[in-house]
Parts: C-alpha cells; sequence; structure tokens
C-alpha cells in the first residue's frame, strides 16, 4: 500500500494513540517500548509534529503574501527610479549626481540587486533636492516626477513618496527571509518528527504482536502508516 501523504500523518498517530490505549486496558498495564517510549512519548511526538505544520502553514502563506506584495512594490518603484535617474541625466548632465545614477536593473533582475540601485537612486534624489535654488537653471528643487501607471494616467511622485516605497519594499524583502528561513527550518524538523514517528509506530506494531496471539482482535487491528 502507498505511503500516507505529509497531512494524513496526525490522524494516523491519533489512530496508534488510540490503539495503544485499548491494548493497555486489556493488558491492565503500561506499554513501553524496547527503547524506553510510552504513549505519553508519542503524544508528545504528536504535538511537536502538530507545532512544526502549523508554523510551516503560516511561514508559507506570510511568503506567498509578501512576495505578491513584493511584486507590487516593484511595479511601484521601479518605473519611478528609472523616471528620476533619466530626469537627473537630461536637466543636469554636467552633474555630479548624473555622473553618479546607477543603471536600474530589468524588472527581471533579482531583488536585493534593484534594491540596491533603488537606494541608490533615492539617495541621488535627496541630494538634488537639496541643491540650491539657482545651482542649474534647468532644474527647480524638489524635483517631482510623473508617471503613467495606466494608459492615459499619471501620478506625480515625490522624494519622500518613493522613498517610503523603498523601504516598504526592504521591510517585505526581509519579512521574506526571515519566513524562508523559518519554513527550510520547520520543514526538517516535521520530516524528523515523522521518522520518529515511523519508528516509535513499527516498534509498537513489534510490540503488540509480542503481547497478544496473532489471532486476538488487538493483534490484527494494529492501524499501519499506510493510507
Amino acid at each position: 500500500m502507498p505511503a500516507i501523504g505529509l497531512n494524513d500523518y496526525l490522524p494516523a498517530v491519533d489512530k496508534f494513540l488510540q490503539h495503544w490505549k485499548e491494548a493497555e486496558g486489556e493488558l491492565g498495564r503500561a506499554i513501553v517500548l524496547e527503547d524506553g517510549m510510552t504513549r505519553t512519548d508519542l503524544v508528545a511526538l504528536r504535538t511537536r509534529l502538530s507545532a512544526s505544520q502549523t508554523t510551516l502553514i503560516d511561514a508559507t502563506n506570510t511568503i506567498q503574501a509578501t512576495i505578491a506584495r513584493r511584486e507590487q512594490g516593484r511595479k511601484a518603484t521601479l518605473p519611478v527610479a528609472r523616471q528620476v535617474r533619466k530626469a537627473i541625466r537630461n536637466l543636469i548632465p554636467s552633474s555630479e549626481e548624473a555622473r553618479a545614477t546607477p543603471e536600474v536593473p530589468a524588472t527581471t533582475a533579482g531583488p536585493e540587486k534593484q534594491l540596491t540601485a533603488l537606494r541608490d537612486i533615492a539617495n541621488l534624489w535627496t541630494r538634488v533636492n537639496a541643491l540650491p535654488a539657482n545651482r542649474y537653471p534647468s532644474l527647480t528643487p524638489p524635483l517631482i516626477v510623473s508617471i503613467e501607471t495606466t494608459p492615459g494616467v499619471y501620478e506625480a511622485v515625490t522624494c519622500a513618496a518613493y522613498t517610503a516605497r523603498v523601504a516598504a519594499l526592504d521591510s517585505d524583502l526581509q519579512t521574506l527571509r526571515v519566513a524562508e528561513q523559518v519554513r527550510v527550518g520547520q520543514v526538517e524538523s516535521r520530516d524528523k518528527r515523522i521518522e520518529q514517528i515511523k519508528t516509535a509506530t513499527k516498534a509498537y506494531a513489534r510490540a503488540i504482536q509480542g503481547l497478544f496471539t496473532a489471532g486476538a482482535p488487538t493483534a490484527r487491528s494494529v492501524p499501519r502508516l499506510t493510507r
């Protein structure tokens, strides 16, 4: 028979726990496995497995929600960064700020690479806004850029608004890193608990065969970790 799915382990353990309880009631004493494991120990394993699965689900949900926010954040910042770069390089091409403008990575580039450029643009934009009003006749600080959000619809974006968007994107990336670390850790924890449960239930099944005759209902009704 095929192995059970990950979501079926807790119900399967419950069946073993119920069988263990009934077997102990029939014997009138506790059943202790060769390695010293008791029914209480299996209960504890179940609790830890349940906790790992719950934390794993929470981390996965956080990852999915954060990825969605991250994509929205990239869409809200990359076009602005490109327009700011274009504005600085065309309005004050001889300036130090124009020479320092970084390339803005493509939409398909890695988020961390994008974030580095987005921060640089925010820094340069702040510097441009701090320039004396009469330094460059072509520039009237503060610099505000116009972005087409939907066909025919434009949004005026300030440096403060852009900087807030970059900060939000940075926060989402940090949240994503933490959630991914939690997910990896909980996958390892879950798999470890499952292996421990497999070992314990196999040992329990063998113990039952040694405690009851082959034809006894208790010996024939031991659960299996199969569908």
